[in-house]
């Protein structure tokens, strides 16, 4: 597995290759319906809207189901290789994707239907808002946004001495 996340105490996803969901607390784990892709990560926003990704050239993006996995869509316009294997949202429209070997970070606030990059940053390791406008990311700094992700300024790290 490359990707957990639990909604609750009991309900809760699981990828690598396949997709996974339990409802007891992870006893039982069952293979859930996905798009013909071999799923690397994944954002789960709730039980019914998620979002998995393969990096794949052939076949690969970002899929999305807004009804629990009955049905799946390819939402990558506007990605373009390499195809990103992080994923990011602050709610159901705004959200981030990239890799981190990439030198390119992307975001959509339409819900994934268009993705736009913005100039002059990298991906990220991992990503998290506070609010829709101030947000954090890791790669090889730690980088602070308060316009909602249009510009990131290193944040100064503590200076350590081991004397």
């Amino acid at each position: 597995m490359t990707k957990i996340h639990f909604l609750n105490l009991d309900t809760g996803f699981a990828c690598g290759g396949y997709f996974y969901k339990t409802t007891n607390g992870g006893n039982n784990w069952n293979q859930q319906n996905m798009p013909p892709i071999s799923a690397e990560n994944m954002f789960v926003m709730s039980n019914d809207t998620i979002w998995l990704l393969d990096t794949d050239p052939l076949v690969g993006g970002l899929f999305r189901t807004t009804n629990g996995g009955i049905s799946w869509e390819k939402l990558s316009n506007g990605i373009v290789a390499p195809l990103p294997n992080k994923l990011y949202f602050y709610n159901s429209r705004i959200g981030f994707a990239s890799g981190y070997n990439q030198s390119r970070l992307f975001r959509t606030t339409n819900s994934g239907i268009n993705w736009f990059v913005i100039s002059g940053n990298n991906g990220f390791y991992d990503m998290v808002f506070t609010d829709s406008l101030t947000g954090y990311k890791t790669l090889d700094s730690v980088r602070k946004t308060t316009n909602g992700g249009i510009t990131w300024k290193a944040q100064q790290r503590p200076i350590i001495n081991f004397d």
